[in-house]
Formats: structure tokens, sequence, C-alpha cells
């Protein structure tokens, strides 16, 4: 789901839905933090986590030269609650990766901590987790990779 053409996307862009999806229960956002572009996910009155952009946070250019923008839930516990991508001009993620290959890619973050060292393709590399690569699209996925988990770090 692409939230514009006409500008990056940006975590005020981000609603409540996009928080459903990754965060169990929730009910509301919180306003955008000022110092760091994060929006607080509750449920009722607590809080479960944040919503954040890599683009915002950690924008590494990927093959097409700008970065990629990927929606990241963190919850408390610096555990990943779901990533989506956003927006992106990466032309092999237009005309070479189907929507299911981007899923199954996602979908590997969920439940990994925001500490844990995660490599693309480094699954028998000790003091590493590995996740598998997008087909075709190798250099997206790493960048992918490294800005989604530089952010998360961060964050």
């Amino acid at each position: 789901m692409v939230l514009s053409n006409t500008h990056a996307a940006s975590i005020n862009d981000v609603t409540l839905t996009h928080a459903k999806a990754m965060f169990k229960g929730a009910t509301r956002l919180g306003n955008t933090e000022r110092q760091v572009p994060v929006k607080p996910v509750y449920r009722d009155n607590k809080l479960l986590g944040y919503l954040f952009l890599t683009n915002e946070i950690a924008p590494i250019p990927a093959y097409s030269g700008k970065p990629v923008a990927v929606l990241v839930g963190l919850d408390l516990n610096a555990t990943i609650q779901g990533i989506q991508i956003l927006e992106h001009e990466e032309p092999i993620l237009v005309i070479g990766v189907n929507e299911r290959h981007l899923t199954e890619y996602t979908a590997q973050y969920r439940g990994q901590s925001a500490l844990s060292k995660i490599r693309v393709g480094a699954h028998n590399r000790e003091g590493y987790i590995g996740v598998d690569g997008i087909a075709g699209a190798t250099i997206t996925a790493m960048v992918l990779n490294r800005s989604i988990m530089r952010s998360a770090q961060r964050i």
C-alpha cells in the first residue's frame, strides 16, 4: 500500500488501521513524538509500543538511490511486532517481485528482537539470525534489512 505518490511517507500519515495490523488490541494512537519521529500505540491508556518509518530514522538508499519507507511496529520489550513496506521506488519490487514474496519477506521479522543480529542469508552463521532474501532483489532485501534493524535499534 503506497501512502502517497506526491511526497515521502511520513509517520504523520500512519493510521490506527496500520497499528491494529501490528498490535493486538490497539485502540488509539498518540501524538507523534517531537524528538524522534515515532507514534505511540495504545490499548486504551496502556502504551503497547511505537510505530516508526525507516526512511525517517535510518534512511539508507536502496538500488533506486532512494530509501524505502518501511513501517515498523516495536513493542516495549524491543520486539518487532510487524513491518510493512509503505512506499518505494524500487523497479524490481514493481515488476519482478509479487506481493506474496514481499509479505513472506516482511513476516520473517515478526517476533524478532531489535537487539538481535539479523542478516539476509546468514542461516548457518553463528551469532546471527538468518532471514531469507527476495529472489531477484538481493540488494534491496539487504538494504531493507539494514534499514529495519538500524531503525529499530535506534528506537
